[in-house]
């Protein structure tokens, strides 16, 4: 399976707008900031497993999967994810495993610059996706991409 090209939070193709989050720490840290390879990254205000970061495509897509990494100035991220995607922003779907059955969970980073790709086991329609911090380092921070293709 082709794991999608990237859909544009790096090259700043999604807006800011599009960019939103359960919590953010301060004005340092929004959710806008958490484009991957970013300055900045995205901090929630509570380092617990309801956090997530939503990003709306601005149009339905066939989405792949997300490429998280950590925060780029101190050792906070995050080390594993859930993933969920939505087409109306209400109803979600989380990524099951195939063999749990369960939501799967993805590693992610295990240190703050490298680039970690999580793949869906099917892609997904969605025009929104949620990326859920399960485990972390230090804090809940990171900077990501959602990988996807045209429908």
């Amino acid at each position: 399976m082709s794991p999608g090209s990237p859909l544009g939070l790096e090259s700043g193709a999604i807006p800011d707008s599009s960019i939103t989050a359960s919590s953010y720490y301060n004005s340092e840290v929004y959710p806008r900031f958490a484009r991957l390879n970013g300055p900045h990254r995205w901090c929630s205000s509570e380092s617990n497993t309801d956090q997530w970061l939503r990003i709306d495509l601005g149009e339905v897509f066939m989405v792949t999967g997300v490429i998280t990494q950590g925060r780029a100035n101190t050792e906070r991220w995050v080390t594993s994810i859930h993933i969920s995607t939505s087409l109306n922003d209400i109803d979600w779907i989380f990524a099951i495993d195939p063999l749990s059955n369960g939501p799967k969970v993805y590693p992610a980073n295990y240190e703050r610059n490298t680039h970690v790709t999580s793949l869906l086991p099917n892609p997904l329609r969605a025009r929104y996706v949620r990326i859920h911090p399960i485990t972390f380092m230090n804090y809940v921070s990171m900077r990501v991409e959602v990988l996807g293709r045209v429908i």
